[in-house]
C-alpha cells in the first residue's frame, strides 16, 4: 500500500497545481475550533502531566475513546495542566487534533475508534495532497518518518491527511467540519 500511496505522489506531482493559499486563521478564529470542539462532547485540555513531557512539546494528541484532546505547548515549563502563551505550532497542533476529531466522526460516531480519511478514496487523497503545501519530498520524509514509528498504512493515510489539512485548512474551516461531521454529543446510556 505504501508503494502505491508513493507511486501516486510521485506521479503526480508533475502535474500538480498551485498550493492551496489562505491563512491557517487568527486566534480568535483557533478559539472558535477549541469551542466548535467542547460542543460536540470533546475535553480539551493544555500540558497534562499524564500526557506531555519533554518528547511530546509541542505535539498533542486525540484520545477517540475518551474524546480528549491534549496540546502540550511549546512554551509550557512545567506540565501542571496551565495554558501558556499559544504559539503558531501549538495552533497547529489544535488544527491537526482537531481534524482527526472530524476523521473520527467521518464513519460511525466519535468516539468509537473507527477513524476515516475525509478523503475515502486514493485518488482524492492523492488530489489533496498534490494541491497541498508540501512538497513531494516533504510527503516522502513524512511518510518514512510515520512508518519507521511503527504505523500501518491506513494510519499513515489519516495522519497524513491531518498534517496537510493542519498546514492548508482554516481553524474555521476545520470547526466547521467538526460541527457538520460530529453534531450533537452522542449521549451515553447504562
Amino acid at each position: 500500500m505504501k508503494k502505491v500511496l508513493t507511486g501516486a505522489i510521485l506521479a503526480l506531482s508533475a502535474t500538480a497545481t498551485p498550493a492551496l493559499a489562505g491563512p491557517n486563521g487568527t486566534f480568535e478564529e483557533h478559539q472558535g475550533l477549541w469551542n466548535a470542539l467542547q460542543d460536540v462532547g470533546i475535553t480539551m485540555k493544555v500540558n497534562t502531566p499524564d500526557v506531555c513531557d519533554e518528547d511530546s512539546r509541542g505535539g498533542g494528541a486525540y484520545y477517540t475513546y475518551k474524546r480528549r484532546l491534549v496540546i502540550c505547548q511549546d512554551n509550557a515549563k512545567v506540565w501542571d495542566g496551565k495554558q501558556v502563551s499559544w504559539t503558531a505550532n501549538d495552533l497547529d497542533t489544535l488544527r491537526h487534533e482537531g481534524h482527526h476529531v472530524v476523521q473520527d466522526c467521518n464513519e460511525g460516531r466519535m468516539g468509537d475508534g473507527k477513524l476515516a480519511n475525509l478523503f475515502h478514496d486514493e485518488d482524492s487523497l492523492i488530489s489533496f495532497l498534490t494541491k497541498s503545501s508540501w512538497s513531494k519530498e516533504q510527503l516522502m520524509g513524512l511518510i518514512d518518518d510515520l512508518e519507521e514509528d511503527g504505523l500501518d498504512m491506513a494510519d499513515i493515510r489519516l495522519e497524513v491527511e491531518a498534517y496537510t489539512v493542519a498546514s492548508d485548512i482554516s481553524a474555521t474551516s476545520i470547526a466547521n467540519k467538526v460541527t457538520e461531521f460530529c453534531g450533537e454529543p452522542t449521549k451515553f446510556t447504562f
